[in-house]
């Protein structure tokens, strides 16, 4: 399998769908944010959802509104993230941030709005589809958390509580992380898990999975953004450069070694796994 052109291709299949929803005839005032932020990225955590769900059997047009929801929710965090009360950032991906391109409040706006209608798009997981309503509720359960005080939210409080802070200890850097980053990356494959009705077993190797990629991406993250402003709350700076690496190469292993009883339906996950560890961007 050529990961390159399975990314691409899911991609596709992930925009397509958002461009559907978000000019689907119904303007509203936030409409111009809603396709601005959503515009661009990498799909990383819709494709997650899709690469787990079939892993487990389950085909992914069985879960797209669940992977554009979770895109919805990475989008609200990014607007978020960016304003000025928090990392005052002026560019992503290339152009404007939405706080420079529309104005603090409506940017503000945009993010609750996008976390709000996140979840409108996961009901209609059950329409034209054979997924039950049980399983979209414990998904809806599964994101909430995983966005809320105890994972993401959660996670960027202590984020803005440490910064500035000549040294930080381990075990609060990757509580932050782990709720901050690794929360949202877990939950995009728990839930094609849950979707694909997995047993216990599969569940719990994908949790794994899950967690150790999290891991992964946050210290190739941590690693790739040597000389920014924030260095305290990184690994590098409490564990060493390559420390960071070695910690990123056990956890990979890790992850790609939970995928054991699965068959070659969960190739592309075994492949993202160690794209994220050798990515450059």
């Amino acid at each position: 399998m050529k990961l390159e052109k399975y990314i691409s291709e899911k991609r596709k299949i992930v925009d397509k769908w958002i461009s559907a929803y978000l000019n689907n005839g119904s303007e509203h005032p936030l409409s111009e944010i809603f396709r601005y932020s959503m515009s661009g990225g990498k799909r990383f955590r819709p494709i997650l959802v899709i690469s787990a769900a079939e892993a487990c059997g389950l085909n992914a047009e069985n879960v797209i509104p669940a992977a554009i929801a979770i895109e919805m929710i990475h989008n609200f965090s990014l607007i978020h993230d960016d304003l000025p009360c928090m990392d005052n950032d002026e560019y992503r991906r290339d152009r404007e941030t939405c706080h420079k391109k529309f104005g603090e409040t409506e940017a503000l706006l945009a993010g609750d709005g996008l976390l709000i209608e996140a979840f409108n798009v996961l009901s209609k997981n059950t329409e034209n589809s054979n997924i039950s309503p049980g399983a979209i509720l414990k998904v809806v359960e599964l994101f909430s958390r995983s966005a809320g005080h105890l994972g993401m939210t959660g996670g960027q409080v202590l984020d803005m509580r440490y910064q500035g802070q000549k040294r930080i200890e381990a075990e609060v850097l990757e509580e932050i992380h782990s709720k901050k980053t690794g929360a949202l990356i877990t939950s995009s494959v728990l839930a094609g898990g849950i979707l694909a009705e997995a047993s216990k077993d599969r569940f719990e190797r994908l949790k794994l999975y899950g967690e150790r990629i999290g891991l992964t991406y946050q210290i190739i993250d941590d690693i790739l953004d040597l000389g920014e402003d924030h260095q305290t709350i990184s690994f590098p700076a409490v564990f060493g450069l390559e420390k960071s690496r070695e910690m990123a190469r056990k956890a990979t292993e890790e992850a790609v070694s939970a995928l054991d009883i699965f068959d070659e339906r969960a190739e592309p996950l075994r492949q993202l796994a160690v794209y994220l560890l050798n990515r450059s961007s």
